[in-house]
């Protein structure tokens, strides 16, 4: 099946870097000049419904430097160490 997503698109990058494992905060992907990451991340939640039926994201609320909570995403299945952290919730 072709990808869904546009070749070199923030939503393509984000597909790529969650597929091999890795997870990402907003910050991170300022970073890596993905901007507002809550929003991409809708967009890939939508594509991967619409085109899957479900969604593979996954949300691991860290502490952060401020005394509060970041999420940090990730892809169920790929690889992230983070699913097996308590507290972890589907996107």
């Amino acid at each position: 099946m072709a990808s869904p997503f546009k070749q070199g698109s923030q939503a393509d990058r984000l597909n790529k870097h969650f597929k091999s494992g890795k997870s990402l905060t907003h910050d991170e992907a300022f970073a890596m000049d993905i901007g507002r990451l809550a929003q991409r991340m809708q967009d890939l939640k939508k594509k991967y419904i619409e085109y899957t039926g479900k969604c593979p994201i996954m949300v691991y609320d860290e502490p952060n430097n401020r005394g509060g909570t970041r999420a940090r995403y990730f892809y169920k299945g790929a690889g992230s160490p983070l699913e097996n952290k308590p507290g972890v919730r589907a996107y």
